[in-house]
């Protein structure tokens, strides 16, 4: 039997509609010493039945059955057990590969001897609507990626530089790697990448970033989201906020590694504040109670915090103003903007995109939107509003960064 040079992970929960697409692409690949590794998740529609359908013509698939539904993580983490391959990948069953990725990335990763290799993907839209409510994210890389580096230097320069975040599926792993370092997923909760991410850079010796596109990120409609499922949201943004404090911060050495964890750390925090302020407003209680050991204290804090009255009160004229605008632009990253973002949230004004103007601070995400450096917004300057949001120091120099783009339409948020 050859050397499995790669393993594909794959959890299957009722992904029947997009299963046989995923599957395709990975039974086709050019490379075909590999083993494909799918966890059923007490699937209840035929996605089981695609599965068994698919073994029968390929003997690489490997199908795994969880007792009971586990969620993402645990079948992840499943899928790692019994995995042979050099490198693993995971892919999620309604996305999909470029039919060479799997050849050109183990070329990639055996001649740069790396632990953890990350790569580009390409966006494919449910539909229309969902196409035009995307915003891109994602920005040019700066400065030189054609090497292998610490995994602590890759994970500094992209956040500081304005670089993605990468979900587990954007990148291929050495099997070894992440045994030797007792990385796997963190079970129980929502947002597990957002652990994983920088714990599997953060420790790796070796570590790289690649702009080929290999994989096929599928974006279609999301679950509603009720009162519980936010509360679940939140707990798991604390939980990852509290391993971060607990595993990462002691890793980190230079003040550039620092500011880049806490630059993260931040956002994730934001993020949960503004699920917390707009369950409160909803009328709800959140559901937060500890999960995870040092959960408790972050838990305290979190909760002292928002249990101040922090959202300010935007004027009705101004409500009416923002409303009837096209896009809506909430410019600035800090404490004002998290107050103007509370703010609008509270009046029901949910869609609007955070700009920031230097590159090297559009960190990815804030308060669950991304940000995006006011210069690549030109293209929707003529139907936007833009609410400056930052004290009175910056507020000048900021409308006269929108003068110089040719924004017309702008409001000063004077929350001091």
């Amino acid at each position: 039997m050859h050397e499995v040079k790669v393993s594909v992970i794959i959890p299957v929960f009722n992904t029947e509609k997009y299963l046989r697409k995923c599957l395709d692409s990975v039974i086709h690949q050019t490379l075909k010493d590999i083993e494909i590794v799918c966890v059923n998740d007490c699937s209840s529609d035929g996605s089981k039945d695609i599965l068994l359908q698919y073994r029968k013509y390929d003997n690489r698939i490997i199908i795994c059955d969880n007792p009971e539904n586990s969620g993402l993580s645990f079948s992840r983490n499943k899928g790692i057990s019994v995995a042979k391959g050099k490198y693993l990948f995971f892919l999620d069953s309604d996305d999909w590969l470029k039919l060479t990725a799997l050849d050109e990335l183990f070329s990639i990763a055996e001649d740069n001897e790396t632990d953890v290799l990350i790569f580009d993907f390409i966006n494919v839209f449910e539909n229309k609507e969902i196409e035009d409510s995307y915003i891109e994210e994602r920005t040019e890389l700066i400065g030189d990626y054609s090497y292998a580096m610490s995994g602590k230097e890759l994970f500094t320069r992209l956040r500081l530089t304005g670089g993605e975040l990468a979900p587990s599926c954007f990148a291929f792993y050495r099997r070894d790697y992440l045994s030797e370092k007792q990385i796997s997923f963190f079970d129980g909760i929502l947002h597990e990448d957002m652990i994983f991410y920088p714990t599997v850079l953060c420790k790796a010796e070796r570590a790289m970033r690649v702009e080929n596109k290999y994989y096929y990120y599928f974006r279609r409609r999301k679950s509603i989201m009720t009162a519980g499922r936010l509360s679940e949201r939140i707990r798991g943004l604390l939980t990852v906020y509290s391993r971060l404090c607990e595993d990462i911060i002691p890793l980190m050495d230079t003040e550039d590694e620092k500011k880049a964890i806490r630059q993260y750390m931040d956002n994730i925090l934001g993020a949960a504040t503004m699920l917390y302020r707009k369950l409160l407003r909803d009328g709800q209680k959140p559901d937060i109670h500890s999960i995870d050991s040092g959960y408790a204290a972050v838990t305290e804090m979190f909760i002292r915090y928002n249990s101040q009255e922090y959202c300010p009160v935007i004027e009705e004229k101004d409500l009416e103003m923002i409303r009837a605008s096209s896009n809506i632009i909430v410019y600035g990253a800090g404490r004002v903007a998290r107050e103007v973002a509370a703010a609008l949230s509270s009046a029901g004004i949910n869609e609007f995109v955070v700009a920031v103007s230097k590159p090297s601070d559009a960190d990815g995400l804030f308060m669950g939107n991304k940000t995006i450096c006011i210069d690549n917004l030109t293209s929707i300057k003529d139907d936007s509003l833009v609410l400056i949001a930052a004290s009175k120091n910056y507020e000048a120099e900021m409308k006269r960064k929108l003068d110089e783009l040719g924004f017309r339409k702008y409001l000063a948020m004077s929350i001091l």
